[in-house]
């Protein structure tokens, strides 16, 4: 989900850069499988207090590309599992998590989530004005999930993938468990099936 502020202080494509190190670290924390062929990374899975501290999004905006880091923040209150979001007339983006609501999914699909969320920034949603009409914010949430899961494939530049098939179908199924939908969302089955479709344009 994103949610923008009022007013679009910034001109320009807002793009994702990723700290090489930071990802290096996320990658070792985790342990998520990578592709065929390549070392799998071993760690305990990571409570969500973990993804607070290590999952790095960075967004370049503006014809300066001026980076700016998102901020991570635990909300228990959040009703929903995570939301992005930029504070109105201000360069200050969030992704704020409900760390309870997170601990229902697997790893790889709390990573999923945050990596939705990062894309909604990345993507240039919530740079936009808040009366955007449902049928694009619906827009909105396919191509974050597609974006999230075609970046998990294919991993950043010079790193291996995040996830492997098994992993694919592990996000796959903790989505299709979100049976609400209603509003700008789809039911999950069909987000879910969705997101299998973004996975096979990958390398395609």
């Amino acid at each position: 989900m994103k949610r923008s502020g009022l007013g679009n202080v910034w001109k320009g494509r807002a793009v994702r850069w990723i700290a090489h190190w930071a990802r290096i670290g996320v990658a070792a924390l985790w342990g998520f499988m990578a592709a065929p062929g390549v070392a799998a990374q071993s760690a305990p899975p990571p409570d969500p207090g973990v993804l607070i501290q290590s999952f790095q999004c960075v967004v370049l905006l503006g014809k300066n590309r001026t980076p700016i880091r998102v901020q991570v923040i635990s909300d228990p209150a959040l009703t929903i599992v995570s939301m992005a979001e930029r504070l109105p007339n201000s360069t200050d983006l969030r992704i704020r998590l409900n760390p309870t609501l997170m601990n229902r999914y697997r790893p790889v699909a709390r990573l999923f989530w945050l990596e939705h969320e990062c894309a909604h920034h990345t993507l240039g949603h919530t740079l936009r004005r808040s009366d955007v009409d449902p049928a694009q914010m619906g827009r909105d949430e396919d191509d974050a999930d597609c974006t999230a899961i075609q970046t998990m494939i294919k991993g950043l530049p010079g790193q291996a993938p995040m996830i492997d098939a098994q992993g694919l179908a592990t996000i796959e199924a903790d989505v299709a468990s979100l049976m609400r939908g209603g509003g700008y969302y789809k039911p999950g089955t069909e987000r879910a099936q969705q997101i299998e479709a973004c996975a096979r344009r990958v390398g395609g």
